[in-house]
């Protein structure tokens, strides 16, 4: 992974954007180390997702531990919140990940697996694709618009993702990035 990595910054001349370390700030030079996630799934073959991802993005990631019992408005107002708190900063029109459930780590990566899910695809569960459905309509009545210009496009889409959690909380993470999200995905 990260020679390969490396190899595509060099060849594809992609601006050295890692540092490594967060408070030295020294640059790697090559983009690496490669952040790699794996995931066991059913049957013999596997797949591979490359998301290369920008900062502006990564920096308006929200996580907010809701209580367990807390109605859908409130996964909607922190939805929305995440989206008014970004502005322009990740250049909209966004695309929105939602994580619900798990961990706080979990939802959070939940948040980032649904970004890369194909625009336009509908949760299958009836109640989540009706939620993205009222996250979608309320997010573009916020009036932010392409590059922040005003209009009824801030966002170009919003997957949500759900996963098993503790009883005692209600994980919510947003994640946000902008309409030049570069992903390629390959089944082997």
């Amino acid at each position: 992974m990260n020679e390969g990595l490396r190899r595509g910054q060099a060849e594809a001349h992609l601006r050295g954007s890692m540092v490594s370390d967060p408070l030295e700030r020294m640059a790697t030079g090559d983009n690496c180390p490669a952040r790699l996630q794996v995931e066991l799934t059913a049957g013999d073959g596997f797949g591979i997702t490359v998301a290369a991802a920008g900062s502006q993005g990564e920096n308006a990631t929200v996580l907010r531990m809701l209580p367990p019992l807390s109605p859908t408005k409130a996964i909607v107002e922190t939805v929305v919140q995440a989206v008014k708190a970004a502005g322009t900063t990740p250049c909209p029109p966004f695309l929105v990940g939602v994580g619900l459930g798990g961990t706080a780590q979990g939802a959070v990566e939940l948040s980032k697996q649904a970004l890369r899910l194909p625009v336009g695809e509908e949760n299958p569960l009836p109640a989540y694709a009706a939620l993205e459905k009222e996250l979608t309509e309320a997010l573009n009545s916020l009036g932010i618009g392409p590059q922040g210009l005003g209009g009824t496009t801030t966002v170009l889409g919003v997957h949500v993702l759900a996963g098993p959690t503790h009883v005692g909380c209600l994980p919510c993470a947003v994640s946000l990035e902008g309409c030049l999200l570069r992903r390629a995905w390959d089944v082997l």
